[in-house]
């Protein structure tokens, strides 16, 4: 546990260096704690993660570590709109980009799995700070058994990424969200899963962020009867750094 939160602050330490020689637009380091109610190993699991995010105009990207007993998780990502794919208008913009998402998760004398994942996105924002996305894409997981002789080497699946998210933010610095994808920032499942996200968050004048988020994971959401198979319980505090907006 305590090599794994070291290497956490060392990872987050050098990605910060490197964001800031790129300048970034706001950047957010953020700690969570979750509670985890799931079938299989997270049955009320209480979870730790720590994470940074970095956002420029065009661009996004992020990092995080979450351990707890039996399960340490590692993510890393970006997002990117390209300027030339992208329609201003008065009131609106439409774009089109990309996310490339690696993760990394051991469970303990059990697995170890990575997650390579590209998504396209396109996204829809007004003058009102609404913005919707759709993304879809694809994903590749390859799981090492412990179990199984060496032999056998890596099980490999494939899988489509799909994913609607809404946000909505307002003049105080409010944000409400809510997202329907078959992944999160640590969690990476075949197609026939979903979870459903209802979040919201709060930075306040002195730049401490307040976020909590619920999200619901069913599982057979298309193929027979859908049934709840997991359920988060999270609450996030961070601190950005941003522009002052004083004058």
């Amino acid at each position: 546990m305590k090599k794994s939160f070291f290497f956490l602050l060392f990872v987050l330490f050098c990605i910060d260096l490197t964001a800031l020689n790129f300048k970034p637009k706001q950047h957010l380091i953020q700690t969570d704690l979750s509670y985890a109610a799931e079938r299989g190993f997270e049955r009320d699991e209480y979870l730790f993660s720590l994470e940074y995010f970095a956002d420029w105009d065009c661009a996004k990207a992020f990092t995080g570590i979450q351990n707890y007993e039996k399960v340490f998780d590692f993510t890393a990502g970006f997002i990117f709109f390209p300027p030339v794919l992208q329609i201003q208008r008065k009131k609106s913009n439409l774009a089109l980009g990309f996310e490339g998402i690696y993760h990394l998760q051991n469970q303990k004398d059990i697995a170890l799995e990575q997650d390579f994942i590209f998504n396209c996105h396109a996204r829809y924002a007004n003058k009102k700070d609404f913005s919707f996305r759709y993304l879809i894409g694809y994903g590749r997981k390859y799981t090492n058994i412990y179990a199984l002789p060496k032999s056998v080497g890596f099980l490999v699946d494939n899988t489509v990424m799909q994913g609607l998210l809404f946000d909505k933010k307002f003049k105080n610095d409010f944000e409400f969200h809510y997202y329907v994808k078959n992944f999160n920032m640590y969690r990476y499942y075949l197609f026939d899963f979903l979870i459903h996200d209802f979040g919201c968050s709060r930075i306040f004048k002195n730049n401490v962020k307040f976020a909590g988020d619920i999200e619901l994971k069913f599982a057979d959401q298309f193929t027979t009867t859908p049934y709840l198979s997991g359920l988060w319980f999270k609450f996030s505090i961070g601190y950005c750094f941003r522009p002052s907006t004083k004058k």
